[in-house]
C-alpha cells in the first residue's frame, strides 16, 4: 500500500473523543486508509457498519441509543463506511460520540453535498474532518523512489488519472482525448 500522508494525521487524533471523518471522491482509498489506521491500533475489537448493506441500513434506521449500544457491544471503535447511504447518519454518529466516549468513531463517505449536510450540524464540535485526494506526487515518489517516479511521470499523468486505463489513454493522443475523457470520468465529477 502507498502510505498516505493523512495516515499520521488520523493516528494523531485517535482517542480525543471526536469522530474522524474522511471524505473524498470515489476510489481514492478512504476505506483502505481508515482500515490501516484501525489495524495499527492492534487487536482492538470493533464494528464496521457498511452503508452499502441494506441490513445495516435497516438496523440503523430510527436507532436510539439502546439499539446502538447493542450493536456496538464491547467494541472500542466503530467504522461507518459509505456513510452517505445511511439516513440520519449524522444523528447516529452524534449519539455514538456523546454517549460512548470510549468508542473511536470513524466515518467515510464520498464528498457529495448530501453527506456534508447530514453530518455538519449534528457533529459540530464533535469531529475532525479530513479530505482525501487522489495519490499525491509526494506519496507516489515516497513509495517507488525518485527515479522510478520520474521515469513513469508521463504514464501516471495520462493513464492513472483516467482510473488506470493506460491502454485507452495511449489510444487518445488526438486533441482533447485524455482531457475530455478525464472530464467525463466519474471520479472527476465528485
Amino acid at each position: 500500500m502507498i502510505r498516505r500522508t493523512l495516515f499520521s494525521d488520523l493516528q494523531a487524533r485517535l482517542g480525543q473523543g471526536k469522530a474522524l471523518l474522511v471524505l473524498g471522491p470515489r476510489q481514492v482509498g478512504k476505506t483502505t486508509l481508515i482500515s490501516h489506521v484501525i489495524s495499527a491500533m492492534g487487536n482492538t475489537p470493533g464494528v464496521k457498519l457498511e452503508g452499502d448493506d441494506p441490513v445495516v441500513r435497516g438496523l440503523l434506521s430510527g436507532a436510539g441509543i439502546a439499539r446502538l449500544e447493542s450493536i456496538v457491544g464491547t467494541a472500542r471503535w466503530v467504522f461507518i463506511d459509505e456513510a452517505q447511504r445511511i439516513p440520519e447518519v449524522g444523528l447516529i454518529a452524534k449519539m455514538l460520540v456523546d454517549q460512548m466516549p470510549h468508542v473511536q468513531v470513524f466515518i467515510s463517505g464520498f464528498s457529495a453535498l448530501e453527506i456534508n449536510n447530514s453530518l455538519q450540524e449534528p457533529l459540530t464540535g464533535r469531529k475532525f474532518e479530513f479530505f482525501l485526494y487522489p495519490i499525491s506526487w509526494e506519496e507516489y515518489e515516497a513509495h517507488v523512489g525518485f527515479l522510478a517516479a520520474e521515469t513513469s511521470l508521463e504514464e501516471r499523468l495520462v493513464g492513472e488519472l483516467l482510473g488506470g486505463r493506460t491502454a485507452e489513454a495511449k489510444r487518445l493522443p488526438q486533441a482533447g482525448g485524455p482531457i475530455l475523457l478525464l472530464a467525463n470520468h466519474s471520479a472527476a465529477r465528485d
